[in-house]
Parts: structure tokens; sequence; C-alpha cells
């Protein structure tokens, strides 16, 4: 599955949320998006970051999967891939 198609089905499953935190930032280089881990945005399929300015260094992603540059103090709801932990 594809992150973006990740992301959309997350989105699809919790309609009550507007907008997920994602783990992009740009606060290293002003309009350099980059994930948590330092990792190009541009590796995967989602679009530009709308509305980026110098004191908007994260992105959150909205249901309709574009992506827009939010304050980093801005309270919101985060969604992370990674594999699930399994109680034995």
């Amino acid at each position: 599955m594809l992150l973006q198609e990740f992301i959309l089905e997350e989105m699809r499953m919790f309609q009550q949320m507007k907008f997920l935190w994602v783990g992009l930032t740009d606060s290293q280089e002003e309009g350099q998006w980059v994930w948590q881990d330092g990792k190009p945005h541009q590796n995967y399929t989602l679009d530009e970051v709308q509305w980026n300015s110098d004191e908007k260094d994260c992105a959150d992603v909205r249901g309709d999967g574009s992506l827009f540059a939010a304050r980093c103090d801005e309270h919101g709801a985060w969604l992370c891939e990674r594999a699930a932990e399994l109680d034995h």
C-alpha cells in the first residue's frame, strides 16, 4: 500500500478528524520538506505543501490528501505508520 493510500484510509476510518499530523517538517531549511527521520518527502506520492511560510514548519494532511503547512505548536491527532506490536 502506498503511503498516501494508507493516510487516506486512516482519514476515512476517523472522519471526525479534520486533519492529521504526519511528521513532515521544513524547520531545518525553509521549503525543503522532510520526514522526521530526515528522508525527503519527494520519495513518496504526496502533493506539494500548501500555505508554506517561515512560521509554519510542520505539515498536516487533510481528508482529500492535501498537505498544508501549520505551526508546529498547534495541536492535532498524529498518524504513524509502523508495525503493530502484538501482546503474547
